[in-house]
C-alpha cells in the first residue's frame, strides 16, 4: 500500500492537471464567429399546432423534478429522504384474544414442557391433537382446539 506522502503527491499531480475556470472559459470561446450576425425571427402569432400544457402534464413535470423514474418507467424514487420525526396518534388496539388468567398460562406452560419431554418439538398444533393414535392423548383430553 502506498505511503501517505506518495498519496499526497499523486493527489497534488491530479489537482494540477485539472484546468481552472479561466482556462476552461478560454477554450470554449469561439472567436471565428465574432463578425457574423445571427438571424433572429420574431413570431407574434400562435399557430394551431402549439398547445398549452395541461395541469396533468405540469404536475408530471414537477413530480419528475422531485423524484427519479425507474427503468420500468413506473417506479418513482424520491430524491429527498422523508422525515423520520413524524408523530402519529396512538390508535385503539382491538385485539381478538380474550383475556386470560394465571391458571390458563400455567396450563400452557405445562403443555409446552410436556411436548418437550415427549420430543414433539417438530409437530404442529394439529398433529399434537390428532385422534388417530399419532397425537398426544393428554392434549385431546385436557383442551380442545
Amino acid at each position: 500500500m502506498a505511503s501517505y506522502e506518495e498519496q499526497q503527491e499523486l493527489l497534488q499531480r491530479l489537482m494540477e492537471e485539472v484546468p481552472t475556470d479561466e482556462e476552461v472559459q478560454t477554450e470554449y470561446d469561439d472567436q471565428s464567429d465574432a463578425g457574423e450576425v445571427d438571424f433572429v425571427e420574431v413570431r407574434e402569432d400562435d399557430s394551431d399546432t402549439e398547445q398549452d400544457i395541461s395541469n396533468g402534464e405540469a404536475e408530471d413535470r414537477s413530480l419528475n423534478e422531485l423524484c427519479f423514474i425507474g427503468k420500468d418507467k413506473a417506479t418513482k424514487w424520491m430524491k429527498q429522504v422523508p422525515t423520520k420525526t413524524i408523530r402519529t396518534q396512538k390508535g385503539e388496539q382491538k385485539g381478538d384474544a380474550r383475556s386470560t388468567n394465571i391458571t390458563e398460562i400455567h396450563a400452557l406452560w405445562g403443555f409446552l414442557f410436556y411436548a418437550g419431554v415427549l420430543k414433539a418439538n417438530r409437530l404442529n398444533l394439529e398433529e399434537l391433537w390428532n385422534s388417530d393414535g399419532s397425537g398426544v392423548e393428554m392434549f385431546r383430553l385436557t383442551m380442545a382446539i
